[in-house]
């Protein structure tokens, strides 16, 4: 991820916490503002001098690493937009999506819990402390149910 896009991202974090009332004490404020300052100096363009632009980003002429265009500015350029929304795609991924789920309720209940934790990115260890079994048990399990679900999917290769 560019300098930009963090700073971009902070910037937007912090605004949110400022409108949302998040209570922040002045010495987390100031690292907040201090990272803020740090990343926006990082993003700031060279002169051919080398030092860096103070210019208003917005009106600056020059377009920085990573940041990215406006639809004005790539027609501009010539590049087009492109609809990459596809209905077939869609119905394609509801329609997996849904065997998905119908493969997974034919697992018994403990292979369901299993393969849902482990999708919510659960270790085999916790998995196994959740459901008080060991670990190897929890992998057994799960390779078994994932294999049941492979096969219920099949014709979706």
């Amino acid at each position: 991820m560019s300098a930009y896009q963090d700073y971009m991202e902070l910037k937007t974090l912090f605004r949110q916490w400022r409108e949302d009332g998040v209570p922040m004490s002045p010495e987390i404020m100031r690292l907040y503002w201090s990272e803020l300052k740090r990343l926006e100096r990082e993003t700031r363009c060279r002169n051919a001098d080398g030092s860096r632009c103070m210019k208003n980003c917005r009106e600056c002429e020059m377009q920085r690493d990573g940041a990215q265009l406006s639809l004005e500015q790539k027609l501009e350029v010539g590049e087009l937009p492109q609809d990459t929304f596809s209905v077939e795609e869609l119905v394609e991924s509801m329609d997996l999506s849904d065997a998905l789920y119908a493969a997974i309720d034919q697992l018994s209940e403990r292979d369901q819990l299993i393969v849902v934790l482990s999708s919510q990115g659960y270790t085999e260890r916790e998995i196994a402390d959740e459901i008080g079994a060991c670990q190897k048990s929890v992998n057994n399990w799960k390779r078994a149910g994932i294999a049941e679900i492979r096969v219920y999917l099949e014709d979706y290769r």
